[in-house]
């Protein structure tokens, strides 16, 4: 019978010509082996240096650490692995590693913040996922903080080729007292999936913010409820957000729905904002680049898009502004930027009758539809394209003065034009830098495709005249 695995065999050592060596002890060895290499099986390493680096590993399922408060039922705190509440939150994680915390049904009122600073990515799971229109949740969080700061704080959490992201669903954040952010992803905050989340009550700063240099998040319906005044505060690189929503019950001065700062290669799919006074600062004291709205909408904001500063390459497909009230400003605004452009957005009749205008280069707006009563709108020195608004396009007959010869007359009308020349002696008709090789003599006449932005030059000897057709 062998010893192992329930116990270690000993030999005693043998010496040659005095000793006799009997089948029986060369059998034992050979049955200690065999036992040996049934219990480890084939290629024990598997993939590690050798088998001592192997079972070095933790083993089993993660932990798992149910937390409830002193209001819950006897069973549920005999459930329960922690029942003191908000206190207890932070113990639960550090005793979890990099496995599951969840949290019963209730209120847990909390004077520190939730530290997620450093510790390995887990899952911090809630009851059931909020009431949003009702602001309610089954599982809430209640920060009446002793000092200043954010309620949910993650940073240095896992990074690629780790254990895997840090998730966190179904739970409500009430901010009462010295609360900054309702939930913070630090400088090196990544791959942090949030699903579910309802915020709200007091903040000084925002519901959510993030760092500039926080990448590859996600967030999966996290709504914030009267949150001034900010809403949300966006930063980083290469994150996700579906259906966020930013909603208050009244417009509050200074209130923003998405302020994006420093924002990089990130998409937001199905944003609502619904009464802020400003429902999108893009780019004020930041900036932002290669970001992606898709359906998004705003509803009874002041104002509805300002894009102010530092912003490139940003590009909506779909969505729709309605009822904004600011007097004078357009429901979307393009300053400070380039190349943004709007495909297929909505934007309603507002207080200030003015849908889009830009102060801006390279702002290209494709099969939108601008109800205001000055749709499209911009400054001297901006670049601005329209194309496809049935509302607006085709402008029909323009009638700009034909430009000395030579002298070349920019296309300024932000739509493409139809140039049709008549008459006089030309010799030469430019478009842009391309010599069209048309003339013209008296009687005769050409047209030529001007885009918008681009220059036709004339070279004549004897003045033609022109028809401008807004296409």
């Amino acid at each position: 019978m062998t010893s192992y695995p329930g116990g270690l065999k000993s030999f005693s050592q043998r010496t040659d010509t005095v000793d006799d060596i009997m089948a029986t002890d060369v059998n034992q060895a050979y049955d200690e082996i065999e036992a040996i290499e049934a219990e480890l099986g084939l290629n024990p390493k598997g993939d590690y240096a050798d088998v001592a680096e192997r079972l070095a590993l933790p083993s089993g399922r993660s932990a798992t650490k149910v937390v409830t408060h002193p209001a819950a039922s006897a069973l549920r705190k005999a459930q329960a692995d922690y029942v003191l509440g908000g206190p207890d939150i932070n113990a639960a994680i550090a005793a979890a590693g990099a496995g599951k915390v969840e949290l019963t049904e209730g209120t847990f009122a909390c004077v520190n913040p939730i530290d997620l600073d450093g510790k390995p990515p887990l899952a911090l799971l809630g009851c059931g996922s909020p009431n949003f229109s009702q602001k309610k949740a089954a599982t809430l969080l209640r920060f009446d903080l002793g000092v200043a700061g954010n309620p949910l704080y993650l940073d240095n959490n896992a990074g690629p080729g780790e254990a895997g992201p840090t998730i966190i669903e179904d739970i409500g954040i009430e901010g009462v007292g010295n609360c900054t952010n309702g939930i913070y992803l630090g400088a090196q905050a990544m791959l942090c999936n949030l699903s579910r989340i309802l915020i709200f009550g007091t903040f000084s700063n925002a519901g959510y913010s993030s760092h500039a240099n926080s990448s590859q998040n996600r967030l999966y319906h996290v709504y914030t409820q009267h949150v001034t005044p900010y809403g949300f505060e966006l930063g980083g690189g290469g994150n996700v957000y579906i259906g966020i929503q930013a909603m208050n019950d009244s417009v509050v001065a200074g209130s923003k729905g998405i302020w994006i700062r420093d924002l990089r290669s990130s998409t937001l799919i199905a944003p609502f904002i619904y009464k802020a006074e400003l429902a999108y600062d893009v780019g004020t004291s930041g900036g932002g680049n290669d970001i992606t709205l898709i359906g998004p909408k705003v509803e009874a904001c002041t104002n509805g898009y300002k894009f102010n500063g530092n912003v490139h390459n940003v590009s909506f497909f779909g969505g729709r502004v309605d009822a904004t009230t600011h007097a004078t400003q357009a429901a979307v605004l393009f300053s400070q930027c380039d190349n943004i452009h709007a495909f297929g957005l909505y934007v309603a009749d507002n207080t200030s009758h003015k849908s889009f205008y830009a102060d801006s280069t390279n702002i290209l707006c494709v099969g939108c539809n601008a109800l205001g009563t000055t749709p499209y709108s911009k400054h001297a020195s901006a670049s601005m394209v329209v194309r496809d608004d049935v509302g607006f396009n085709p402008q029909g007959a323009l009638a700009p003065a034909v430009p000395a010869s030579t002298v070349a007359y920019k296309n300024d009308f932000m739509v493409d034009c139809q140039v049709y020349i008549k008459g006089g002696t030309v010799s030469a008709i430019a478009v842009g830098a391309l010599t069209t090789g048309l003339t013209l003599a008296t009687g005769e006449f050409v047209s030529v495709l001007v885009p918008a932005g681009q220059t036709i030059t004339i070279t004549y000897s004897s003045v033609p005249t022109w028809t401008w057709y807004g296409l």
